[in-house]
């Protein structure tokens, strides 16, 4: 018999800014969540194909090495993590992630878009649709 440690999902926090990550996770931590890190979207797919648990994916796009079209992209393509966690792309640049195929993709998969600047409060409300999108089903 599984039992649940939490009522909320964990949150990755993809972004290549160290200052975005910590500031990020400190305040998503005081609401309760339980934070993991990462620079780019190479850790990012690995904990999300790794982890046993659903998680709200806060996603940045302009990132080196792996960006936020690339885990798109991987995720579009794997069904099951596509179906396991919820993604939330977090970005400065807003123009490149309402055009082309970043925004096919998005649409495809749901991914809300929070432009940079943002309000603490609008990643919470994120957070918290997400997570009611995803302990619905």
């Amino acid at each position: 018999m599984k039992s649940k440690k939490r009522a909320k999902p964990g949150v990755l926090v993809v972004d290549d800014d160290l200052y975005i990550r910590r500031m990020l996770s400190e305040a998503l931590e005081m609401e309760g969540y339980v934070v993991q890190t990462a620079e780019h979207g190479g850790p990012a797919l690995e904990i999300m194909r790794t982890s046993p648990e659903r998680l709200v994916v806060l996603l940045g796009l302009v990132m080196p090495y792996v960006n936020g079209q690339d885990v798109l992209e991987a995720v579009a393509a794997d069904e099951a993590v596509a179906k396991r966690h919820a993604i939330i792309m977090v970005t400065g640049s807003a123009h490149a992630a309402s055009v082309g195929h970043v925004a096919e993709l998005r649409e495809q998969l749901g991914v809300p878009l929070i432009p940079k600047p943002f309000h603490f409060r609008q990643i919470i409300d994120a957070v918290e649709q997400a997570t009611a999108r995803l302990t619905r089903e």
